[in-house]
C-alpha cells in the first residue's frame, strides 16, 4: 500500500522494537539507582550487582514498569498508523486497491471464543510437548511467581502482568504495529516471520525465544483473519494464562504430569478446534461474508 524508501521500512519496522529496549533499559536504570540510593547497605557496591539485585528483588517491577512506559507510546502510534491508513485508502479511491486485512470487521462472539481455544490449546500443547522432549519453558514463570511472592508482590498482582498487561503490550507492538506495519508493504508471509521473529528474539533465550516465535506465528494469523488486535491479544491472554496454570499452580501441574500424554492431545485438539473456527468463520471460502454483522 505504502511506497516508503528501504530505510523508511527498516525503521518503521524496528522502531517499535527500540522503544522495547529503550524502555527495558530505563526500567534497568531505576532499579539500579533504587539499589544504589536506598538499599547501599544490603548490596555491595557496583553497577553490576546492584542490577543483579535490582532484578532478584524486582523482576515484576521492572517489567510493570517497562510496560508502563511502552503502552502509551505504543497506543499513540497505533493511532498515528490508522489515521495514516486510512488517509491512503482515501487517496487511492479504489476498493479494489485496498487489501482485505485493512477492511473494517466487526468483531463477533465466535471470533473471540475461538481465539481464546486456539490460544489455550496451542499453550497446553507446546508446554507439554516441550515437556515430554526434556525441554522446560514454564520453569522461567514460575521462578518470577516465587521471587514475586518473597517480595511481597502478591499472586494477583502477577497474574495481572502475565495475563493483562504483558498481552496487552505485546500485541500492540507485535502484531499492532511490526506485523500492520510491514502488511501496509503488501508482504503478508513476510510480515508473520518477522514480527514473530523479533517477538521470539526479545524474550530473552533459544526455549522461550522458540516457544514466542511458534506463539508469534499463530497469533498473527488471528489478527490476519479476524482484523482485530483484540482477538490476537485474548488469544495471547489464554496462551499465557494456560502457562501460568501449569507453571504456578501445583495442584494444576501435578495432574497434567500425570496424564502429559492425554493433555498433550487435548491441547492439540482444542488449539485445531479454535483455529479451524477461526478459518471456516473468516475464510471467503466458508460462508462468504458471515463475519460481518455476526454477533
Amino acid at each position: 500500500m505504502f511506497h516508503d524508501s528501504p530505510k523508511v521500512k527498516i525503521l518503521n519496522i524496528l522502531l517499535p522494537a527500540l522503544i522495547y529496549l529503550g524502555a527495558g533499559a530505563i526500567a534497568e536504570f531505576l532499579g539500579v539507582l533504587y539499589g544504589y540510593l536506598w538499599r547501599p547497605d544490603q548490596v555491595p557496591p557496583g553497577f553490576f550487582t546492584y542490577l543483579s539485585y535490582a532484578h532478584m528483588k524486582g523482576e515484576a517491577v521492572l517489567l510493570l514498569i517497562r510496560a508502563a512506559l511502552c503502552i502509551p507510546v505504543f497506543i499513540w502510534l497505533y493511532r498515528k498508523d490508522a489515521i495514516r491508513i486510512d488517509a491512503e485508502i482515501y487517496r487511492q479511491r479504489s476498493v479494489k486497491e485496498r487489501p482485505e486485512f485493512f477492511e473494517k470487521k466487526q468483531v463477533s462472539v465466535k471470533d473471540v471464543l475461538f481465539s481464546l481455544l486456539a490460544g489455550a490449546g496451542l499453550s497446553l500443547f507446546l508446554n507439554l510437548a516441550f515437556r515430554l522432549a526434556g525441554i522446560s519453558y514454564t520453569g522461567a514463570v514460575s521462578g518470577l511467581y516465587q521471587e514475586g511472592s518473597g517480595t511481597g508482590l502478591s499472586f494477583v498482582c502477577l497474574l495481572i502482568l502475565n495475563i493483562l498487561i504483558g498481552p496487552v503490550s505485546e500485541e500492540l507492538m507485535h502484531r499492532g504495529l511490526v506485523y500492520r506495519r510491514m502488511r501496509t508493504y503488501s508482504l503478508r508471509i513476510a510480515a508473520i516471520l518477522v514480527s514473530s521473529l523479533i517477538f521470539g528474539l526479545l524474550h530473552g533465550d533459544l526455549i522461550a525465544g522458540s516457544y514466542a516465535f511458534i506463539l508469534g506465528i499463530v497469533l498473527a494469523d488471528v489478527y490476519e483473519w479476524t482484523g482485530s488486535l483484540l482477538c490476537s491479544v485474548l488469544c495471547h491472554l489464554a496462551a499465557n494464562a494456560g502457562a501460568v496454570l501449569i507453571s504456578a499452580v501445583s495442584s494444576v501441574d501435578r495432574v497434567v504430569s500425570a496424564n502429559s500424554v492425554v493433555f498433550l492431545i487435548a491441547g492439540g485438539l482444542v488449539f485445531a478446534l479454535g483455529l479451524l473456527g477461526l478459518v471456516i468463520k473468516t475464510s471467503p471460502f466458508f460462508f462468504r461474508g458471515s463475519s460481518k454483522g455476526d454477533t
